[in-house]
C-alpha cells in the first residue's frame, strides 16, 4: 500500500541547461567566444532570507487520508507552496498538492484546503489549522513572496559581473472556513471577525466584551471561534405537541 501511494509523490529535480549562442555561420568561419566576444555577462543572485519556513529538514509524518504512509525529514517551501522530503537516498522530493495528503513536522500540521481567490476562482493550498470545529475552522496559510532587485554591475577589463538581491518576504495570511464552504481570506480585527459570525452576532459580541477579547490576536480569535462553534453545535429543542 505504501509503495503504491508513494508513486503519487513527485521527484524534486532541478535541471540546468546552457545552449550555444553561436550561429552555424560563426562556427564555420572559425570564430570562437573568446575571440569575438568582448565581455561575459553573468548575474549572481544573493539571497536575503529564505524561501523555506526553515532551511533545516525536520523529521515528520506524511499521511494519506489520515493514515501514515511515510516518516522522513521534511520542510515547507513557502515560495513553491510544496512539502519537500528526503527519501532513503537523501534525494529531495516533493509531495503532490492533493487533498488526500497532510503532514506534520516542526510542530505544525500542513493540510490542503480549497480557498477562494480575489478573482472568484478557486485553488488548493496548504494551510496550518489553528482551530478545527464542527462548523467553523480557523486556518493560517503560510507563504512568502520574492522580490529581485535590479542587477548592479561590477566591471573589470573584458568582463562584467552583475549582482542582484533576491529577497524573501513573509506573506502569511488567515482564513476562516464555514462548514463545507470555501476558505475565505480574513484580516484579524473586530469588524471582520464579527461579520464572519453574524448569524450569532449578539451572543459572540457579548462573549467578546465579557472576556475582553482582542480580535487582532490569534489566541483570542481562537477562543471566540470555539465559543461560536459550541453555539452552532447546540441542537434546538423539539417542540412537544399538545396532549
Amino acid at each position: 500500500m505504501k509503495n503504491a501511494l508513494l508513486l503519487l509523490i513527485l521527484p524534486f529535480v532541478g535541471f540546468s541547461q546552457s545552449g550555444s549562442l553561436m550561429s552555424s555561420s560563426m562556427q564555420k568561419s572559425g570564430f570562437n567566444y573568446p575571440f569575438f566576444m568582448n565581455e561575459t555577462k553573468e548575474i549572481t543572485y544573493v539571497n536575503e532570507g529564505s524561501p523555506y519556513e526553515s532551511e533545516e529538514f525536520n523529521n515528520g509524518n506524511l499521511n494519506f487520508n489520515g493514515k501514515e504512509i511515510l516518516v522522513a525529514p521534511m520542510r515547507f517551501n513557502s515560495i513553491k507552496q510544496v512539502i519537500e522530503f528526503k527519501d532513503e537516498n537523501s534525494t529531495v522530493r516533493e509531495v503532490l498538492r492533493r487533498p488526500e495528503f497532510s503532514a506534520t513536522f516542526n510542530g505544525k500540521t500542513y493540510k490542503i484546503f480549497e480557498f477562494e481567490l480575489p478573482n472568484n476562482q478557486t485553488q488548493l493550498g496548504y494551510f496550518n489549522p489553528l482551530f478545527i470545529g464542527n462548523h467553523i475552522s480557523f486556518l493560517l496559510k503560510p507563504g512568502k513572496y520574492q522580490t529581485i532587485s535590479a542587477p548592479s554591475s561590477h566591471t573589470a577589463y573584458g568582463s562584467s559581473t552583475k549582482v542582484a538581491i533576491a529577497n524573501y518576504i513573509e506573506n502569511s495570511s488567515y482564513y476562516i472556513k464555514h462548514d463545507k464552504a470555501l476558505a475565505q481570506l480574513i484580516e484579524l480585527n473586530k469588524s471582520n471577525i464579527l461579520r464572519a459570525l453574524s448569524d450569532k452576532f449578539i451572543e459572540v459580541s457579548n462573549f467578546m466584551n465579557t472576556n475582553n477579547l482582542n480580535l487582532k490576536k490569534e489566541a483570542d480569535v481562537i477562543r471566540l471561534l470555539s465559543y461560536y462553534d459550541s453555539l452552532k453545535s447546540i441542537k434546538p429543542v423539539a417542540k412537544q405537541g399538545k396532549g
